[in-house]
């Protein structure tokens, strides 16, 4: 699926149609269009949450909290808040944040929490909200999206979608994980993988988590972990990879 940066001026009108939406924003020095506009130029900031909630609000009866934090210091940063009133319920639960942070003039895109209630999970809702949001990470020339992979399946899902993992000490404890709930041949496969990135690459931060995802008995393994990743959009590998498995 191409994509390409699209041009957008926020307005005061979109402002007031965001806020029609129920969507709440944190006080702020500058008007909120003029926030936007100044250090995340083209982000359609209505289109996003316009379609977050078109997507999401139809997952929960419980009653749902909209807001969007307009940060000043210590770096720009937009971060939006969607989540229901039982957001902490494994079950029932529903909850979006993303933070857009300023870093040296380009900024980085945390998806810091998604849960969708149980029962509307593995309906192609979550690739749907992802899609939409990265038309916005394009336009406004993110450099990176930042992950933790913490919530039931996450571990799994975001290897699948070709996120890198980042800090080798996880990466070593799932490899002790996986020594001890797997066989001699199937650990050996998975430690192949390990030794020959870390033979290439000494301390190198970009693990490539869905090589494990490939080999079908570390789908359990993966999906009780927990690890820190990143894809580089300006890797266009990285690039390629990640629009090709996560959203294409």
């Amino acid at each position: 699926m191409p994509f390409s940066a699209e041009l957008h001026i926020v307005t005061s009108v979109e402002i007031r149609a965001i806020e029609g939406l129920g969507f709440s924003f944190s006080a702020s020095s500058m008007p909120a269009d003029d926030f936007i506009n100044t250090f995340f130029p083209n982000f359609n900031l209505l289109v996003a949450v316009r379609t977050i909630d078109t997507l999401l609000s139809p997952t929960t009866a419980s009653g749902i909290s909209k807001e969007i934090l307009l940060i000043e210091v210590p770096s720009p940063s937009v971060e939006i808040r969607y989540y229901s009133q039982d957001w902490n319920d494994k079950d029932t639960g529903l909850a979006l944040v993303r933070t857009f942070t300023l870093e040296n003039a380009k900024p980085i895109v945390d998806h810091e929490f998604f849960r969708l209630p149980r029962s509307c999970r593995r309906k192609g809702i979550a690739r749907k909200v992802l899609t939409a949001l990265f038309q916005q990470y394009v336009n406004m020339g993110a450099k990176k999206i930042l992950i933790f992979a913490a919530l039931e399946d996450g571990g799994y899902v975001w290897a699948t979608q070709h996120f890198l993992a980042v800090d080798p000490a996880e990466v070593a404890t799932i490899l002790t994980r996986a020594q001890a709930g797997l066989s001699p041949a199937e650990f050996n496969l998975v430690k192949r993988i390990y030794d020959h990135y870390y033979a290439q690459h000494i301390g190198g931060q970009s693990f490539p988590m869905y090589a494990w995802a490939a080999l079908p008995f570390m789908e359990p393994i993966l999906r009780k972990s927990k690890w820190h990743g990143a894809v580089d959009l300006t890797n266009p590998k990285e690039f390629s990879n990640f629009v090709d498995n996560a959203i294409g």
